[in-house]
């Protein structure tokens, strides 16, 4: 997930492959959702919203 990593805003990004879970922490002054959702999906990945602080 290096590459969720490196987007501008993003502060934390932790994966759990066994519970098909990806935990990213960012700030949405900087990256909206939306932007991380599609930059998740571009990587293969079918991402949904679970929880938002």
């Amino acid at each position: 997930m290096a590459q969720i990593r490196k987007l501008p805003g993003v502060t934390g990004c932790d994966a759990d492959f066994g519970r098909d879970r990806l935990v990213v922490r960012y700030d949405p002054a900087v990256v909206s959702r939306d932007r991380l959702l599609e930059a998740i999906a571009g990587l293969g990945y079918r991402p949904r919203v679970v929880r938002e602080p």
